[in-house]
């Protein structure tokens, strides 16, 4: 939940923790304007049924043992100042931060647009030979009537 609203993210929480939701987690992307006021939490559910909070790791990184992952809050490089700092998974083998939209965007979006254009070209061309093959058809029709007409050709 967002955490705008301290009653409902407590709720929730307590509601949760009754029906035993091993781990429960509170992002808020708008409290994260500056950098250093991000927000995010994790509960997790000890054995007596009452949530304890999940400590990060070093770099600000949570675990989540349900999902076996991790994330956190890792400015990119490019991050305007005034936008929010996104929430970002990372490998947990490599240790990588898997891109953000906006990165997967910035890398990917050069190829996709030179394979719409190559997309398109091959639509234009598809056209052209539906063409092709309609005039074909109609010659063929043409050739057959001559022939019932005339006889074959010699």
């Amino acid at each position: 939940p967002y955490a705008d609203d301290e009653e409902t993210v407590e709720t929730q929480k307590d509601f949760y923790q009754a029906c035993g939701v091993a781990e429960y987690w509170i992002y808020d992307p708008e409290a994260c304007r500056p950098a250093p006021a991000a927000r995010l939490e994790g509960f997790r559910l000890r054995p007596d049924g009452v949530y304890a909070a999940v400590a990060p790791e070093p770099e600000r990184l949570w675990f989540s043992a349900v999902l076996d992952a991790a994330w956190g809050l890792a400015a990119p490089e490019w991050l305007e100042a005034d936008r929010y700092v996104p929430l970002r998974f990372r490998d947990l083998r490599t240790g990588a931060w898997y891109p953000t939209i906006e990165e997967h965007d910035r890398q990917f979006g050069a190829r996709g647009r030179q394979l719409d254009a190559k997309n398109r070209l091959i639509d234009e061309q598809g056209r052209q030979i539906d063409e092709q093959n309609q005039q074909i058809d109609n010659l063929t029709a043409v050739l057959a009537r001559y022939r019932a007409q005339y006889g074959p050709l010699e």
